[in-house]
């Protein structure tokens, strides 16, 4: 599994460090207890970024039109950070060098909830176009930010993606 790690800009929250660009790398575990039913839970190392670990807990119902056709899935979302990945996007150190933010130290935990829809429509053999949209409420070691407080809970997110799939 590999996906992108948020960034933040020095300017986002004046007095916060900047979070750089980085790549998130690690595994899954799937399985498929009955179908349309996918489970799956990821677990990730940052690289560059954060450089700490983070993951997801994922159930899916999958709706598919035959073996080649488009993929439909929608689905709850659990994400979860060590202390130290959430302690770097929703920390304030001791002594605070943002005004007006009280210090924070969370720990591990989930730190949000959520859902995402993604549908899969095959462009030709191997090609697809892929896009999904996602929304989480940040929560525990999150929610109680006031990096958070200064923004909001509610986090949204979209994508789209030209995709290759390989036949073994």
């Amino acid at each position: 599994a590999v996906t992108f790690a948020a960034t933040r800009a020095e300017d986002d929250i004046p007095g916060l460090a900047k979070v750089g660009f980085g790549v998130e790398a690690g595994g899954f575990v799937e399985v498929w207890p009955v179908a349309p039913l996918r489970l799956r839970a990821e677990l990730r190392q940052g690289i560059g970024g954060h450089k700490a670990l983070t993951g997801d807990i994922a159930a899916d119902l999958v709706w598919r039109r035959g073996d080649e056709g488009p993929i439909a899935t929608l689905g709850p979302r659990l994400r979860w950070g060590s202390a130290k990945h959430n302690r770097v996007y929703f920390g304030i150190p001791t002594p605070s060098p943002a005004p007006g933010l009280t210090p924070h130290e969370p720990g591990s935990g989930i730190y949000a909830v959520g859902a995402t829809a993604g549908l899969r429509v095959p462009l030709g053999d191997r090609f697809g176009l892929y896009t999904y949209v996602g929304y989480d409420r940040l929560t525990g070691p999150a929610a109680e930010s006031p990096v958070v407080a200064a923004g909001s809970r509610d986090q949204y997110a979209g994508g789209i993606a030209l995709t290759y799939r390989i036949k073994i």
